[in-house]
């Protein structure tokens, strides 16, 4: 589903950039392991969409996390004004359910 998301904060963390978007058209659906996929740029931007996974999901708002980089689309993103429209698809992948029990939860993560 492409959404539409309005750029709602932006935090400074150091070496990494906390950014929240709010939905414009609904509601956000989705569940733990599951992603967005970013078009940066314009309609006529050379590079592909990038996969932003949630570190925050709540029914109209999702959190991401990311380092901008030398990568343009994440050097694009991380100069985005508050306000900004950002184009989405998502979500994507195979979500899971986390056991309510469960203790001890193993992060891997690539970047």
């Amino acid at each position: 589903m492409v959404s539409t998301a309005t750029l709602h904060s932006k935090s400074d963390l150091g070496n990494s950039l906390a950014i929240r978007v709010r939905c414009t058209d609904g509601s956000w659906t989705c569940q733990p392991g599951q992603f967005y996929l970013l078009r940066t740029g314009d309609a006529w931007s050379p590079y592909l969409r990038r996969a932003l996974f949630p570190s925050f999901i709540e029914p109209n708002e999702l959190g991401f996390l990311i380092r901008p980089s030398q990568d343009p689309a994440m050097v694009w993103l991380a100069a985005q004004p508050v306000g900004a429209e950002l184009d989405l698809i998502g979500p994507l992948g195979r979500g899971f359910v986390a056991d309510a029990h469960q203790r001890r939860i193993l992060l891997a993560a690539d970047g």
